[in-house]
């Protein structure tokens, strides 16, 4: 029962990992950075190595059209600053800091409550 219980978890875990459309935004690559930033396109980015678990849950109940990435925002941009610091934004102290970018705006911070 145990085996078959780490093995149901194992198949979960690699359905949710690698069925995954979550991308990896590079700090170095400032054409799609731009896009992610300023296209107006919706995004929800994740600042970090690699993705929590509260992102790869969020990304199904995402709205049509929305991309998920996650993005080092600590690495330096081609602009010399972080993306914490060119849109001068506190990585949260409790949880992942996640960011919406759309409509071109400056990005939202997800709440720890909503993460």
């Amino acid at each position: 029962a145990a085996a078959a219980a780490v093995a149901a978890s194992a198949a979960l875990v690699y359905f949710v990992f690698f069925s995954s459309k979550i991308g990896t935004l590079h700090a170095d690559n400032a054409e799609v950075l731009k896009a992610v930033f300023f296209s107006g396109e919706p995004w929800l980015v994740e600042c970090g190595r690699s993705g929590s678990p509260v992102l790869y849950q969020a990304e199904s109940s995402l709205p049509k059209g929305t991309r998920a990435a996650i993005l080092d925002c600590d690495a330096t941009l081609p602009s010399g600053k972080t993306t914490l610091e060119r849109f001068k934004i506190s990585p949260n102290k409790r949880g992942p800091t996640i960011l919406m970018f759309a409509n071109a705006d400056r990005p939202v911070v997800a709440p720890t409550v909503a993460v």
